[in-house]
């Protein structure tokens, strides 16, 4: 008898990095593989990024849209809430799967694990075991995991980190951080880069990325601090993507979009998509701000992330990381340093990187008991 499997796909991020993990697992015999997405790939504000899922050719077997209205902690719940009702329905009347494979640490994908529990359903959670101290997505995380009974981690420190949780160190493998093996398959030349984005690389670019402080609320700081230390560099390109919706995320594609409009090198875009971040990160200087995927993802190109503040503090780095508070001074400063220097980096420097990181998950999940998982 198949397997039957639940994945789910909320964000831009975490499609990019399961999307491996989804096109091998739904060619598989042995499982009944389906896909919801949900989350920001159904807002045209993050780009309508369910659109890069049907460009794959993957099959998006429950569309479940939820509209957040707002960017308040009022409209963050109410979108929890009704996620939760629409997941409730699909799971009794549409598909009750055998496992559920849920990803990171977004409130979303907590209201799925918080149903699936009380259906009994098995969880397998991908990155858990992970510290973020500046953003509430470090409790949402932990509580996905002592959710979950299966665990995929990125690295030994957080497989380590989920032992002393409580979780049985027979259920927790650590395969390195998905996504990292599909990387090099991304590979636009720069002139079609340069076409699509409709700019031109004749000078330093960077990629910028900044999420909202959900923890120490000093969002608003730090973005008018960026700011002020980013129009002292008009001969370099400043290429914005769209924050998480997380609180306060509209207010800051606003502000965004203003420091835009008034800077002519600044440009913004709501979802760049995989192919062309990944192809653009081949081409550029470095990215700067406060996304995971800068410590995650970014290391593999051998370019320089500036990480801002305290959002991604906790989570083990590589060597290409430069570390810097939310003072406009000291932003200024290392920018300054990493233009002025054209750091570079030679080697394999991702510390988060495994080879086979998505076949060994398969193999695992094959020959797992599902229902002794979940016993624990």
């Amino acid at each position: 008898m198949k397997k039957k499997i639940l994945i789910l796909t909320s964000t831009r991020a975490d499609y990019g990095l399961m999307k491996k993990l989804i096109l091998l697992m739904k060619k598989q015999k042995s499982f009944l593989t389906k896909l919801m997405a949900t989350g920001t790939h159904f807002d045209k504000n993050f780009g309508n990024t369910y659109q890069e899922i049907i460009k794959d050719k993957i099959r998006i077997d429950f569309k479940v849209k939820v509209k957040i209205g707002g960017d308040s902690a009022w409209h963050a719940s109410n979108y929890f809430s009704k996620l939760s009702e629409k997941l409730n329905y699909i799971l009794t009347h549409k598909f009750k799967p055998d496992l559920i494979i849920l990803l990171g640490d977004r409130f979303e994908i907590l209201s799925a694990a918080s149903i699936c529990k009380i259906y009994n359903i098995p969880i397998c959670h991908l990155h858990g075991g992970e510290t973020t101290k500046g953003s509430n997505d470090d409790k949402i995380r932990h509580a996905i995991s002592k959710l979950s009974s299966l665990h995929f981690v990125s690295h030994h420190n957080y497989r380590k980190k989920l032992i002393k949780m409580g979780e049985d160190p027979n259920y927790i493998f650590n395969f390195g951080a998905l996504g990292l093996n599909n990387i090099n398959r991304f590979k636009l030349k720069k002139r079609e880069v340069q076409n699509k984005l409709k700019l031109s690389f004749d000078k330093k670019t960077f990629i910028l990325t900044l999420h909202p402080e959900t923890l120490n609320q000093t969002t608003y700081v730090t973005l008018t601090n960026l700011f002020s230390a980013l129009k002292k560099f008009k001969k370099i390109n400043l290429i914005f993507t769209c924050p998480n919706m997380d609180v306060d995320h509209k207010k800051i594609i606003l502000k965004i979009k203003r420091f835009v409009r008034e800077n002519k090198n600044s440009y913004y875009f709501e979802s760049l998509g995989k192919n062309l971040y990944f192809s653009l990160l081949r081409h550029i200087d470095g990215v700067i701000g406060n996304s995971s995927s800068g410590i995650i993802e970014v290391p593999s190109f051998n370019i320089p992330t500036i990480n801002i503040g305290n959002r991604q503090k906790g989570r083990l780095q590589s060597r290409t990381i430069f570390n810097v508070d939310n003072k406009s001074e000291n932003i200024y400063k290392l920018i300054k340093r990493i233009v002025n220097k054209n750091i570079k980096f030679k080697g394999d420097n991702n510390i988060y990187f495994k080879k086979f990181t998505e076949e060994k998950i398969i193999k695992i999940i094959k020959k797992i008991n599902l229902k002794k998982i979940n016993k624990f």
